[in-house]
């Protein structure tokens, strides 16, 4: 008999995570414009058997005018046996004993970064791959494709708040990283009595609303926007907001 592997059991407790890109959305000057969108983790298996992730397979979706979407989260409930095995699985690539940071770049430039999280059988590590590929490449599209056959009863991710991202980008067009954005794609400040970089804004992030995040969001298909170009409420400066949902261990 194969011994179980324990882990916490609370609906917030994160026994496992994948998060492709930390860094989520920026400027990539080196490349010449815009850097990756990952909103992440796109993969959390939680104690409860909670599993929260996108689905990465396909073409992303098209943008709707000045608003670029993107793929939506999904949740669904794994049973024990399926955690069971989804950890074996973890154990069996080594995860428990790998090192806290690999750095396997080729290219000094690639911005290639993610990160496995296991909470589960004592162990309690994170670790970092700085590059494509790596030791553990092979779990990662097994998290990035989770569910393959459509199995998992699932339905889409859509809580009552949001991170959302706002990125000043005038600066960045004014230098030529960035092209101009026509006046078709631009939208007007669309949070009156909410000014850009004023509080709750921290940095340039902040928890939204499910009422703030409908405004660009179409929160039925999950609310993840890649983009959409603001102008701020002075009328000239251009800003790049994103937006995807908060995961329940973020809620707090």
């Amino acid at each position: 008999m194969v011994a179980l592997i324990k882990h916490a059991d609370g609906p917030t407790d994160v026994v496992l995570r994948f998060d492709v890109g930390p860094g989520d959305f920026g400027i990539c000057e080196l490349c010449g414009g815009w850097g990756f969108f990952t909103p992440g983790p796109e993969f959390t298996l939680y104690g409860d058997g909670t599993v929260i992730f996108r689905d990465l397979r396909g073409e992303s979706p098209t943008a709707e005018g000045p608003i670029s979407r993107d793929r939506p989260f999904r949740i669904g409930q794994l049973t024990e046996p399926d955690i069971q095995s989804l950890l074996q699985a973890v154990s069996d690539v080594g995860l428990a004993a790998a090192r806290e940071r690999y750095d396997v770049r080729t290219d000094t430039d690639d911005p290639s970064h993610s990160v496995f999280t296991i909470r589960a059988g004592g162990i309690d590590k994170r670790v970092e791959v700085f590059g494509p590929g790596g030791p553990f490449a092979a779990l990662a599209d097994q998290l990035l494709q989770f569910d393959p056959d459509d199995r998992l009863s699932t339905t889409v991710w859509a809580p009552d708040r949001y991170w959302g991202l706002l990125i000043e980008i005038s600066p960045w067009i004014a230098v030529g990283v960035l092209d101009d954005v026509p006046a078709e794609d631009r939208l007007a400040w669309p949070w009156p009595g909410t000014d850009p970089w004023s509080e709750p804004w921290v940095g340039d992030q902040r928890v939204m609303s499910g009422d703030e995040a409908a405004v660009l969001g179409r929160l039925d298909d999950g609310g993840v926007v890649r983009h959409a170009f603001l102008v701020g409420p002075n009328g000239r400066t251009i800003y790049s907001y994103s937006q995807w949902p908060l995961l329940p261990d973020e809620m707090d």
